[in-house]
């Protein structure tokens, strides 16, 4: 028998009946549903709406379990506590006390306004503050939100002024970020925390507000003050635009270290490359690391500038900027990324891209120690295999995709250059035989007693071709 074709149409139709065939039959059998449930069912439904209010991406919110679950603690203020998340965590509290110290000073700052003021501005701005973070905030009242984000921020803002300007009198004794070395690097290190983050719209008002004539500007104040608790080399973003648009002091971090320079030329390159090699794959995820690639032919190279993540490679040489590993480096790299994966609105996932080709490149301690030698890393953690464990798990449990950003070339260029057959060769040459001395001069003489038995054989012909007594005259 052949068999029977049913176009699309009628099989949607066939099971459009057998399903109606099938309630009838239930309904038949006296299969009858508990009416309150129901009814509460279809209740649930009708509450389910999304909240009117919220128009905006939430920008401030947890760290996601499958990140947080590798190092919980990469996460966790050390310090103080800023914002709602670990507003009740018992070895926190004792900060709250200083924060009173930073709103009385913050007011004494001020000329034209008072308490109240303050308050009624926040109270204004309360639901543009609270839809910045992801978290339902219902269990704290209107008036605990106000003034935690008046303590918090003025805490935060006279950290800054505290660093700038500097303390007399009984504050320069007493106010431990004055007083002890190195409580200033922790409360900086806690300020770049995701779940510690604060809307920074209400930073940039209250400091506008006690500095009304410009006499210095908040974002210029933060990044410096950045970038002396990180000893990186940060640069405020030029763009009135982008200067305006930080959700918070993690957000203006990650701003300040996103590539900028030739953004066009970059990302014109990286669809050039694309499309070339659309055909073999559309994702490139994976490079040989720095010992492979060096034995392939590759240079490693500092690269001069202010931008950490301005990875070059060209004609064999990859050319990276400097970057001083030290004690808090994980921690920030860890929240950088981690807002990157939550807040879709952050640039191309640079910091996880840039992240992601460090963990290819160094995968052991040679590779650490070969970067070393190049000025490329300066590290504060002693052993190289610390430093390769720290690369080799910064992207635990992350989503990457390396096809589309900035770096996208530097894979597919790196991979070109090393899967050419020459530079294989000799890799092989290197790493196999010039990497050990003994297999190096073996490798020698073989050759010498190549040479040498080719010379051989070649006389040999030769005379046997024209022997002696055949020579001319």
């Amino acid at each position: 028998m052949g068999s029977v074709e049913i176009n699309p149409e009628e099989a949607l139709q066939i099971e459009v009946g057998m399903s109606s065939a099938m309630i009838t039959m239930l309904e038949s059998v006296g299969l009858n549903l508990d009416e309150a449930w129901l009814v509460s069912l279809e209740q649930k439904l009708e509450e389910t709406n999304w909240e009117p209010w919220r128009t905006d991406h939430a920008s401030i919110f947890r760290v996601p379990h499958h990140i947080r679950d590798d190092d919980a603690k990469l996460y966790d203020p050390k310090v103080v506590s800023l914002g709602p998340y670990h507003r009740d965590v018992d070895r926190l509290l004792p900060m709250n006390r200083l924060k009173w110290h930073s709103l009385k000073k913050f007011l004494s700052r001020s000329t034209g306004y008072a308490l109240v003021d303050y308050l009624r501005l926040i109270k204004v701005s309360e639901r543009r503050a609270r839809s910045a973070y992801a978290d339902d905030l219902a269990s704290i009242d209107s008036n605990d939100f106000v003034q935690m984000m008046l303590l918090d921020g003025c805490f935060v803002v006279e950290t800054i002024l505290l660093w700038k300007i500097g303390a007399s009198g009984l504050e320069a004794v007493q106010n431990p970020i004055a007083s002890s070395s190195w409580i200033l690097p922790m409360v900086a290190r806690d300020m770049l925390m995701l779940e510690n983050q604060l809307p920074f719209f209400l930073l940039q008002h209250l400091f506008e507000l006690t500095f009304p004539r410009h006499q210095l500007d908040y974002a210029k104040c933060a990044v410096e003050f950045f970038a002396a608790c990180t000893e990186m080399d940060l640069e405020l973003p030029s763009d009135g635009a982008v200067k305006g648009g930080f959700c918070h002091l993690l957000h203006l971090f990650h701003s300040c270290i996103t590539p900028r320079k030739d953004a066009a030329e970059a990302k014109s390159r990286t669809k050039c490359f694309s499309r070339a090699n659309k055909s073999q794959t559309t994702r490139v995820k994976s490079i040989p690391n720095a010992t492979r690639l060096s034995e392939a032919g590759v240079k490693f190279q500092r690269k001069r500038t202010r931008n950490v993540l301005d990875i070059t490679f060209h004609n064999g040489k990859m050319e990276i900027p400097q970057l001083a590993v030290n004690g808090h480096f994980n921690t920030l790299f860890r929240n950088l990324i981690a807002f990157e994966q939550g807040y879709k609105c952050a640039s191309l996932h640079v910091i996880t891209s840039y992240a992601s080709l460090m963990d290819c490149i160094i995968d052991t301690p040679e590779d650490v120690t070969l970067l070393q030698k190049g000025d490329i890393i300066v590290s504060g953690l002693g052993d190289n295999q610390n430093v390769a464990l720290l690369f080799n798990k910064l992207c635990s449990g992350v989503s990457i995709d390396d096809g589309d950003g900035d770096l996208a070339s530097v894979f597919e260029e790196a991979n070109r250059h090393y899967n050419r057959k020459w530079n294989q060769f000799l890799a092989i040459l290197r790493r196999d035989y010039f990497g050990n001395p003994w297999a190096a001069i073996a490798l020698m003489a073989a050759i010498l007693l190549f040479v040498l038995t080719s010379t051989q054989t070649v006389f040999s012909v030769l005379a046997y071709v024209r022997p002696p007594g055949n020579q001319p005259n």
